[in-house]
């Protein structure tokens, strides 16, 4: 694949139809195992060796599952054997990352050239579910195309990515991409009006979990930002952040006025919690909306399920419990360390991601310092959009995540032969 189908795949990446109200998820399984092959076949066709550490974790994982399996093989289907294919999508995922970038990216503009192409996909696809969101025929459009009938998702930003915070969870990363590129480069404009776009389809999902997960990583990027001297428009940036924080607060009354007649869902969900937010009263916290209150039952469940020292998995339990949280999910299907490996990989994204963006902003690299330290703060709402659902566990969500972790090493690779790449 070269730069000139690098649209093209990441459009179809977004794009490839489901047809969920015909079929359920059977088109959507039959493009992950598109996307497998595609990946094998392009992780064969590259010359050169592979790290091994990925492939020991990946079937530490499928060790893991296997386990869960075999201890709910009474009460175990179909679906939970297929959930052992995971690891192993997820790993070819990771290696067409690896391989394509040490292959095909050798030099600063081809490598820039890539992280724009897909910048410039996703403008495409926000623009798109913002229609889809606001606009009554683009709704049903994308109903026929990926959605099904649940009320949940009518008119709201979903596209291709099944759920709500889903997407908002992978809109992360475009955001913080481009509002560095507004502080490390020079069209500030340009990258001002796509940021903003972006935050748009963000709200747009109405998913409550990802606005509080951008508000919290931002916070986060705040406190990291007091400390990293190395960052271009350090100070602008947190002076911009703390204008809009006080802009928010002086013309309130005009933004609630706004959000109640624009975005009734996340404002009126919003607003139940924070009338809760108590911790006097927890329980009214926890059940002030229905999807926090399911989200914790299901934690409880799964616990309940678990053993003593829940280090493994219990069971996959497709036909017994189907939690949505990332944490419920995993404690019941992998257990702790199962978790801890995944957790070390976002930590691994987080660091590498961070020095990379020091190292290019020496050498006057801006750009790309501004897209790896974008990348970082994706990593960690990571934390905060788990909370909602295994949003990686998808096949498109989980492509971006782990191509992104093969592309990391791979330009650690490269700046060990002293290539600045």
């Amino acid at each position: 694949m070269n730069d000139k189908h690098y649209t093209k795949f990441f459009l179809t990446l977004f794009f490839f139809p489901q047809f969920i109200t015909f079929v359920g998820l059977a088109v959507e399984q039959c493009f992950t195992i598109i996307l497998f092959i595609f990946c094998c076949y392009n992780i064969a066709m590259k010359e050169g060796k592979v790290k091994l550490s990925p492939m020991i974790i990946s079937f530490a994982f499928l060790f893991l599952l296997s386990i869960s399996l075999v201890r709910s093989i009474n009460s175990s289907s179909i679906g939970d054997i297929f959930e052992l294919a995971k690891p192993l999508y997820f790993l070819s995922f990771y290696y067409f990352g690896y391989k394509f970038f040490k292959n095909n990216i050798s030099t600063i503009d081809m490598h820039e050239k890539l992280i724009f192409k897909f910048l410039s996909s996703v403008i495409v696809l926000v623009i798109l579910v913002v229609l889809e969101a606001r606009v009554g025929v683009f709704n049903t459009i994308f109903h026929y195309l990926y959605k099904d009938m649940r009320g949940g998702v009518q008119f709201k930003a979903v596209g291709s990515f099944i759920s709500p915070y889903t997407l908002g969870s992978f809109l992360m990363l475009p955001f913080f991409i481009n509002l560095f590129l507004i502080f490390f480069t020079k069209n500030k404009i340009k990258y001002i009006l796509i940021t903003i776009l972006i935050l748009v389809g963000i709200i747009s999902t109405q998913s409550r979990t990802t606005l509080l997960s951008l508000c919290l990583t931002l916070l986060c990027f705040f406190i990291v930002s007091i400390f990293s001297r190395w960052m271009k428009g350090r100070k602008t940036s947190l002076v911009v952040i703390s204008s809009i924080v006080s802009f928010i607060f002086i013309f309130w009354s005009s933004i609630d006025q706004f959000f109640i007649n624009q975005f009734g869902y996340l404002y009126s969900g919003l607003k139940v919690v924070f009338d809760n937010f108590s911790l006097n009263d927890l329980d009214g916290l926890i059940y002030s909306t229905p999807s926090i209150g399911n989200r914790y039952d299901q934690m409880i469940e799964v616990i309940n399920l678990q053993s003593a020292l829940p280090l493994f998995g219990i069971m996959i339990g497709k036909n017994v419990v189907y939690p949505e949280s990332f944490y419920a999910m995993y404690l019941l299907r992998v257990g702790a360390i199962g978790i801890l490996l995944h957790f070390y990989m976002i930590i691994y994204g987080f660091i590498t991601a961070i020095k990379l963006s020091k190292n290019y902003m020496k050498n006057q690299l801006k750009a790309l310092s501004a897209i790896y330290l974008g990348l970082a703060m994706y990593y960690v709402s990571l934390v905060f959009s788990y909370f909602s659902s295994a949003v990686n566990d998808q096949t498109r969500t989980g492509f971006i995540f782990y191509a992104s972790l093969g592309i990391l090493s791979a330009i650690q690779y490269q700046r060990k032969k002293g290539k600045i790449l």
